[in-house]
């Protein structure tokens, strides 16, 4: 009869933890909490997704170059150059082995960022061929698009903590092979915060 009894108030101990249990999960509590946890994980991604997110844009005048209205995009995946609208107002000139565009410029060197060059254009006859300043400026899209990734060229870790130090770049040589080396810095403004 003992052991009847021990048997029975096991089984009694034992539905009373059942019960317990079972009015835990059937009440609103445990939903609650775990919405509320959700909701505080939600809140920290949107946080590191905004976070992850820059937008600039950069402008400048030179002695006879106006930039206006170009975008820096720069995301978790992707990396966008938008390049502004160049106007030239100086005189033209024929360039040889040239390099035009973006760059940004770490003490004395030149990381590229995005350019247009021409090397040793010759025509059929050997002839060296140059290039109009004035139609290379109004014909040429600096813009690109890039995967943001450790192997990103352009719009590199490195030139996107540089950002401030943007400036447009015209290296050459004209027709009787002097040294043109024109550089306007840009105005850099971050959009995002």
């Amino acid at each position: 009869m003992a052991k009847e009894k021990t048997q029975a108030n096991q089984e009694r101990e034992h539905n009373k933890e059942v019960s317990k249990a079972y009015r835990f999960f059937n009440s609103p509590v445990p939903i609650i909490v775990v919405l509320i946890l959700f909701s505080i994980g939600l809140m920290f991604y949107s946080r590191y997704l905004i976070n992850s997110t820059h937008l600039y844009t950069f402008s400048g005048i030179g002695d006879d170059f106006w930039f206006s209205n170009g975008t820096i995009y720069i995301s978790r995946n992707l990396n966008y150059f938008g390049d502004s609208k160049v106007k030239y107002t100086g005189k033209d000139m024929k360039l040889y082995n040239f390099e035009v565009g973006f760059y940004v410029k770490e003490d004395s060197t030149y990381r590229e960022v995005s350019i247009m060059s021409g090397y040793d254009v010759k025509d059929d006859d050997g002839n060296k061929l140059g290039a109009s300043l004035v139609e290379l400026l109004e014909s040429t899209d600096f813009s690109f698009t890039e995967t943001h990734n450790s192997d990103t060229l352009y719009l590199s870790d490195r030139n996107i903590k540089n950002l401030e130090n943007l400036v447009f770049r015209v290296k050459g040589q004209d027709e009787k092979d002097n040294e043109i080396d024109i550089v306007v810095p840009l105005d850099v403004e971050k959009i995002s915060k």
